[in-house]
């Protein structure tokens, strides 16, 4: 991810978690923009992967190293609609079911 793109998605961090036996994955953590569907709401983005653990931390220094994954499961959207949310531009009703 380029610096621009860093700075828009507010980036705070970068991890290298499991994925599955003998695969890693770098994720960059940070706050979707301004703008999105999903702004304020935690991103958690794919950087890179493989199978060598050891390359991984050499070419990201700075991400922490985990023993598991960091995602989320389940909605990661508000259960009630945000104040800039129309249903008449959307064409359809915020609802907690709506995932």
């Amino acid at each position: 991810m380029d610096q621009l793109t860093r700075k828009k998605y507010r980036i705070t961090h970068e991890t290298i978690e499991p994925v599955e036996p003998g695969f890693y994955a770098v994720y960059l953590h940070g706050t979707y923009p301004s703008g999105s569907v999903l702004s304020g709401t935690p991103y958690r983005g794919y950087e890179e992967g493989g199978n060598d653990l050891l390359e991984l931390r050499l070419a990201h220094p700075k991400a922490t190293v985990l023993d598991h994954s960091t995602r989320v499961h389940g909605n990661p959207l508000p259960k009630n609609a945000p104040s800039w949310f129309d249903p008449g531009d959307a064409g359809e009703v915020w609802d907690e079911d709506d995932y």
